[in-house]
Formats: C-alpha cells, structure tokens, sequence
C-alpha cells in the first residue's frame, strides 16, 4: 500500500507483435476506467488526471559473500498531481536497513521529476530524478520473453545521500541490481481496478547480482528477492468519482507481502481500528482488523496471469458491518468466510528513539480452510530481518522492514525457513 504514496495522493501501449497477443489485466470496465492489457499496465496510467502513481520495490538483498547477511531495502518512484492538466511532481525514496545492525536505518526523500517510457513487448523504463537533474532511481527492461511477462529480466538503478536513523548523520547510498521476473505481472486487489485505482503487482522480482553501497563499503549482491507494487490512484477521473468512494487515508494499517520459496506469493492488508499501541493490533488480542484485503498467487503454471488459474482475492478475518452505511472499503457479505488473520506475538516490538513510534517485529499469519489448503500451512510466522525501518512523513511515519518466514515458531525444534516477506506498518501511534 505504501503511507508515502497515499499520504502525497490524498494530500493534495503501443500495440503489441501479431505473434504474441497481449495478455488481459482486467477483463472488465471499472468506472469506465476500462480494460488494461498488458504491457499497457506498467505504463502512465495516471495520464493527466489528478491522483497519483507509484512504484514501489521493497524486499530484501543477500550478501554475496555471506548469503545469510540480508539486507532490507525499499526504492520507490511516486508521481503525483494534484491538480488535473498540471505537470506531476515525483518523490523518490530510497530505504536502506542493515541487518548487522538492525537497529539503524538509512533513508532518503528527494522531490524532482520523473520520464516514463510508453512501454511496448520490448520496451520500458521509469527513471526518477531530483530538484537538480541527478538521477535517483531507474527501472529498466532488459529483455526476454516481453516487458511484463514472466521470464523477462530489468534493471534496477538508485543513488541518494541517506539520513541515517538514529542520529542523524548521512551517508551516500546506492544500488545496482539485476531482476528476473519470476512470477510476471499480476492483478492486486479484487480484480486490478478497485474503485478509483488501478493496482499490479511484480509479486518475484528475483535479484540475480549486482551490489548495494552504504557509505564507504560496497557489497556484491548474490541474491535476495524484491515485490513490485504499481498503482494508480485517482482523486477525480472524467470528473467524478464513484458515489461511495471516499478520499480518507486510511489512519492505521499493516501492508504485509510473502514470497515462498515454493513459488507462491501472498499480499495481505490488515486496517486497524483507530487505538493506542497498534502494534499489538490481531484476534488473538481481542483487536481484530477493522477490515482489508488480499491476494493470493499460485506457482507459475503457464499463463495463469489472471485469477481464472493465477490466484484469487482473499477476505481478512474483519469485524466491519456490511450494510448501507457500510464505508466502501468493508464490502464482504455478512457471514463470508475469512482467509487471513495477522497476529502480533506480545513482546516482539521496537520503539524509536526518534519518534516514540512502536512497531510490531514479529507475527503469525493464520489462513482459513480456503488458503491454508492452497499454502499448504494453518500458519506462518514473519520475523524481521530489522527492527528501525521507519520514514517520517509528511502527516505520519511507517516503518518498511524485509523479513524472513517460518513454518512455525522460529525457536521450536524443526522450524523451517519457507519463504520472505516485507511488512509495512503505518500510522502507529
């Protein structure tokens, strides 16, 4: 979801080869918004319309010379426009957690622009830049199979002179890296247009090499996987917008991707009830999610992009009342059954020095009947690879954070590593 993006967005296709038929996003018309093919989906979506588009890379980077040193890493291009017609202002954030000292964190926010290529099967770039011309972040298609297709590799470039969390020092930080789509470009959401949104997912970029700088020390990267999320949000299309949409941040949520390593991947989003000390939001502690939303992806099979063979939209365990006067976010029918429920384990938090902000730094993931038989697990559990991975924003903070995933409690005899994970945390108090 991303605090940065929906704090600045409510704050304010070339036809392809004959020979390989473009694959349907979105089968229907959403607010007359329209079908998306792709590789139209990767591309400027936002048009001149005011709203904003983002593209946000979080995941986690493997030291090359010692695999079991991670890195926890965010790179995000944000467009935004606040009034229709008008040129678009872009932010690029750049995130760097250390897990050798999980308690520090490196994180940069530069205003600038941003060139956005009209992709084709062959063809594609996003590039941000800063106030001066210098370049900040740079994600390109390199080759394979066709820009958003599984199997094609891209390139990801960025540089900023980091604040570092805490103290307050800086550092430079960069990164050069090399991707294989994994999985391909997938529907988020309910059905990739939600509303006043469009949203997409490269759900397994996996990162093949390059390296990471963090002030004078440069580190190869051997491996390491990083979630695309793309969406567009817009705060008025041909006009109007849908008659129960309503332009409110959410207050409080918890954004939470896995990527297994048996080839599927989940995006699970918990909105919590307005309350003191969020972290400790979950059932099991008598605080439920207000509501939220999801999806789950299967393995690759052939060209399941879309949710007839690819993956279906998940329902949270949520306590909103249908009905209404229902907000248009609490849209699952009384007695609907639930999918996900994300706990926080009581004591597993970290307070910043800087904010006073608490973070949740380890959960339980419990699925339903439905997904527990499609992940293959009654439960998984998340632990962070770092503790700080907090922004400060313009009306709130987050914290962004990779992590690491178990099939079962991380300290009992057998627990497996099954796959990573990225966990967002916004609006904590």
């Amino acid at each position: 979801m991303g605090a940065l993006r929906w704090t600045w967005a409510l704050a304010l296709a070339a036809a392809a080869p004959a020979s390989l038929p473009p694959r349907l996003m979105h089968p229907g018309d959403t607010m007359s918004m329209g079908a998306l093919r792709l590789p139209d989906a990767l591309g400027d979506l936002l048009g001149a319309y005011a709203g904003a588009q983002w593209y946000y890379f979080v995941g986690h980077l493997a030291s090359r010379a010692d695999p079991d040193v991670l890195f926890s890493v965010e790179f995000q291009i944000l467009r935004v426009r606040e009034v229709a017609g008008l040129p678009p202002v872009t932010f690029s954030l750049i995130g760097v957690g250390d897990e050798r000292d999980g308690s520090t964190y490196h994180y940069a926010l530069e205003a600038g622009g941003a060139t956005l290529d009209a992709p084709t099967w062959d063809r594609f770039g996003v590039a941000s830049h800063d106030l001066d011309g210098k370049a900040c972040i740079n994600y390109t298609y390199v080759g394979g199979p066709g820009v958003g297709l599984a199997g094609s590799s891209y390139a990801l470039t960025a540089r900023a002179t980091a604040t570092t969390k805490p103290g307050g020092g800086k550092a430079a930080v960069a990164a050069s890296l090399e991707l294989a789509d994994a999985r391909g470009t997938m529907l988020e959401g309910a059905s990739g247009a939600l509303l006043n949104t469009y949203e997409f997912s490269q759900p397994r970029l996996d990162v093949t090499g390059g390296f990471l700088q963090i002030g004078d020390e440069t580190i190869a990267v051997g491996g390491g996987s990083l979630w695309n999320d793309m969406q567009t949000i817009f705060t008025a299309f041909n006009g109007t917008l849908p008659r129960r949409f309503g332009a409110a941040l959410p207050p409080t949520y918890q954004w939470l991707s896995l990527t297994l390593d048996d080839g599927a991947c989940l995006e699970l989003s918990s909105l919590w009830h307005v309350k003191e000390n969020q972290w400790r939001s979950g059932n099991k502690s008598g605080r439920p999610a207000r509501t939220g939303f999801g999806v789950f992806y299967r393995p690759l099979d052939a060209d399941a992009y879309a949710y007839a063979g690819g993956g279906y939209p998940v329902v949270p365990l949520h306590d909103c009342a249908p009905g209404g006067d229902a907000p248009p976010d609490c849209p699952y029918p009384e007695g609907v059954p639930w999918d996900f429920s994300v706990d926080v384990f009581d004591g597993a938090h970290w307070t910043s020095p800087d904010t006073n902000r608490t973070y949740a730094t380890a959960l339980e993931v419990s699925f339903g009947a439905r997904l527990a038989a499609d992940v293959g697990h009654d439960a998984l559990y998340v632990y962070q690879i770092v503790d700080n991975g907090e922004a400060v924003l313009s009306t709130s903070t987050e914290s962004v954070a990779a992590a690491r995933v178990f099939d079962r409690p991380r300290g009992e005899p057998g627990a497996a590593l099954v796959g990573a994970a990225v966990v967002e945390q916004y609006g904590y108090n």
